[in-house]
């Protein structure tokens, strides 16, 4: 078996919430929340919700709390399902930063919780507040695919492949019984009972799968010797047992962390195809074999995915069109076509862009991290981390509040850009730059220089995308993993701590 190293965090990438004993005649129905932020005034939070049963990557409602941490807001919910409240003044990796809540159309949901460095308890009152209750009451974590994640450290310590995969089946075992003794006392909600079952059973699937990519990564990719071998073995059982092809677990945003990144391993020869296909084929390819071997809900949900994460990859690419184009002949009803036509709009707008008003890289070639640090000493820099087919990283080109903005432009902040692409992809990049309207100083790395970052930032091995950094006036580099534009506030007072 060959390693799926994934080069990205894994996001919150798709959630759908089934339509169990739910019509769809729903377009106009609503949820208000009420969110108690303590100790949070003006923080930035997103919120995520099942419309017509789906929503693709990157699809959220962006909101902030008011001076006093509150927020009130009704959002369009058009059938029963699992809803997320994503903090991010909290870290993506570690405890999880999301706040789950389960909602039917023309519920209230009303939440407190107290802004702290983790997760805290989140109460609820109004409705559901015995499923909300529960789902919160199961910690969860976001590890990441090259093992730093403590959670996971501490899970692996000591244990080999099948150790571990029983420690993860007596978790999952105990959460079922915690669901069914609950739902014994509080006659839980039908569709609710279903996601979360689901829910559990993905979530410490997803734990095996990645460490045993972690363990594959840790032997440089020789998975086929002695060591390997049960490791290969219990991921195979692993998946006799869990179902890629589940309808019933859609409602789940863990199963589909999972299936997003497992699917081709379920299929012979695909994982094959895949990983021996150069990038400009590996696209079309995915989008084929998730054809061929998913078959209904599963499959339309999953194509409209890959559609969404490539456009929001490759805007540049016609291939994106074509996948859109195809998507739309073969399934005309589909929920998720609304969505995706408006980013086909998206699509259209960059390639249609005036390249004369490009903005473009530095011509001064820089070598290494000291080089860089010594040309701009005096200042402090916010170093953003990118690349041209980083979903994210272009995600939160966008998230540039006007507020951020101006704290820019009135501080003396140097932002510099730094793209990982190779550099045949130079022009592609500064079509990027330019579509994004990103100000500041802008570095193709070559090899040299990127080894250099990943020996300055993480001991040498390589790190996801995007990555921010915050070095001072000294030249030393003070953050290893800043706050995100998206952020707002918790960036700009993380930035000021180095102002003189």
């Amino acid at each position: 078996m060959k390693p799926f190293l994934i080069l990205l965090l894994s996001f919150p990438a798709f959630l759908i919430a089934q339509n169990i004993d739910q019509p769809n005649d729903f377009a106009q129905d609503s949820i208000h929340i009420s969110l108690d932020l303590i100790n949070g005034p003006n923080t930035p939070i997103n919120i995520s919700t099942p419309v017509h049963g789906s929503f693709l990557i990157g699809k959220w409602v962006k909101n902030e709390t008011d001076d006093s941490g509150k927020l009130e807001v009704s959002i369009p919910l058009d059938s029963a399902g699992l809803c997320q409240i994503w903090l991010n003044y909290l870290p993506w990796i570690g405890r999880s930063n999301c706040i789950q809540f389960f909602a039917k159309p023309g519920d209230e949901i009303r939440i407190s919780i107290v802004k702290s460095k983790t997760l805290e308890t989140p109460s609820f009152s109004g409705d559901n507040v015995a499923e909300n209750e529960l789902i919160n009451a199961f910690e969860r974590y976001t590890v990441d695919y090259y093992g730093q994640s403590k959670f996971l450290k501490s899970l692996m310590l000591n244990k080999d492949a099948i150790a571990l995969s029983d420690t993860l089946r007596k978790m999952e075992n105990k959460e079922l019984k915690v669901l069914d003794a609950y739902n014994e006392k509080h006659d839980l909600n039908k569709p609710f009972l279903s996601i979360l079952k689901e829910e559990i059973k993905y979530y410490h699937a997803h734990l095996f799968y990645i460490a045993w990519n972690v363990n594959g990564m840790a032997k440089e990719g020789e998975i086929d010797t002695p060591d390997a071998k049960p490791w290969n073995e219990e991921l195979e059982r692993l998946f006799m047992r869990t179902e890629i092809n589940n309808p019933m677990a859609l409602g789940s945003y863990r199963y589909n962390d999972y299936k997003n990144v497992t699917w081709p391993r379920y299929f012979e020869n695909a994982m094959d195809k895949i990983t021996v296909s150069s990038k400009e084929e590996r696209d079309s390819l995915i989008y084929a074999e998730v054809s061929k071997n998913l078959s209904g809900l599963v499959k339309e949900q999953h194509l409209a995915y890959i559609i969404k994460s490539n456009a929001l990859k490759n805007k540049f690419s016609a291939t994106v069109q074509q996948q859109f184009l195809k998507f739309r002949l073969e399934y005309p009803d589909s929920p998720y076509l609304a969505d995706l036509e408006v980013e086909f709009s998206e699509v259209l707008d960059f390639q249609k862009q005036d390249t004369k008003q490009l903005l473009d890289f530095e011509d001064e070639v820089i070598l290494d991290w000291g080089e860089l640090t010594k040309k701009y000493k005096g200042k402090v820099l916010y170093i953003d981390i990118w690349a041209s087919w980083c979903g994210p990283c272009k995600k939160e080109f966008e998230n540039h509040s006007s507020e951020l903005e101006e704290f820019f432009q009135k501080s003396e902040i140097q932002r510099i850009y730094i793209s990982i692409d190779n550099a045949s992809k130079a022009a592609i990049c500064s079509k990027i730059i330019g579509f994004y309207e990103l100000e500041g100083d802008h570095y193709l790395a070559n090899k040299q220089l990127q080894e250099s970052i990943q020996k300055e930032v993480n001991n040498g091995k390589s790190f996801p995308i995007p990555r921010y950094l915050i070095v001072d006036t000294n030249g030393q580099l003070v953050e290893k993993n800043a706050y995100r534009p998206s952020s707002g506030k918790s960036l700009i007072d993380q930035l000021n701590q180095y102002l003189k």
